[in-house]
C-alpha cells in the first residue's frame, strides 16, 4: 500500500485553482493507483432546482480521470473522448465523492474510468474516458511554470 499524496493544483483551473473566484477549489489526492476527492458542492453549481449541473459534474470526473491516466503515463493527458452516464440527480449541498482509475492503455492512448457518489456510495454518475499525453517538454513547462505542490513530494512531470 502506497502513502497518499496531494497532486498539484493550477491557480486558474476552474476544478482546482485556488485563486479562481468561480471555481470549485477542489484538492485532489492519489492513492494505489486511484485519485479521489470528496467535496460539497454549493448551489453555485446548480443547473436547476437544487440539482448540481451536468457540465460542474463532467469537468470533476474528466479532472480526476485526466489525473488518473496522467499518474499512470507519468506525463500529462489531455482528454479525447468522454462519455458520461448521469444515473441520478446530483443535489447541492450533499457531501460527495469521486474515485478515478487508469483502466488500460491502447497504443497511445490511455483509458480511464471515474465515478461520482454520494455519502451512501451509491453511484449518482460515472464516465469513462480516452486521453493522449502531451509532449514531455509541454508537460515538463507546465509543471515547472504552473502547477503549484502542496506537499512535500517531488514534482511528477519534471526534474
Amino acid at each position: 500500500m502506497t502513502q497518499s499524496r496531494k497532486l498539484p493544483i493550477s491557480n486558474e483551473c476552474f476544478v482546482c485553482g485556488k485563486e479562481n473566484p468561480l471555481g470549485l477549489k477542489l484538492l485532489f489526492e492519489a492513492e494505489n493507483g486511484q485519485v479521489s476527492v470528496s467535496f460539497t458542492p454549493s448551489n453555485h453549481y446548480m443547473g436547476y432546482e437544487n440539482v448540481l449541473h451536468g457540465g460542474v459534474i463532467t469537468a470533476v470526473l474528466d479532472e480526476a480521470m485526466g489525473w488518473a491516466a496522467a499518474l499512470a503515463e507519468g506525463r500529462m493527458c489531455m482528454a479525447a473522448e468522454l462519455t458520461m452516464r448521469f444515473r441520478r440527480p446530483v443535489i447541492v449541498g450533499q457531501p460527495l465523492t469521486v474515485r478515478a482509475q487508469f483502466v488500460e492503455k491502447q497504443r497511445k492512448i490511455l483509458i480511464a474510468q471515474a465515478q461520482l457518489t454520494d455519502a451512501n456510495g451509491t453511484v449518482l454518475s460515472s464516465a469513462s474516458g480516452k486521453f493522449l499525453p502531451i509532449s514531455d517538454e509541454k508537460a515538463q513547462d507546465i509543471d515547472r511554470n504552473y502547477l503549484i505542490y502542496l506537499d512535500d513530494g517531488p514534482k511528477l512531470f519534471s526534474d
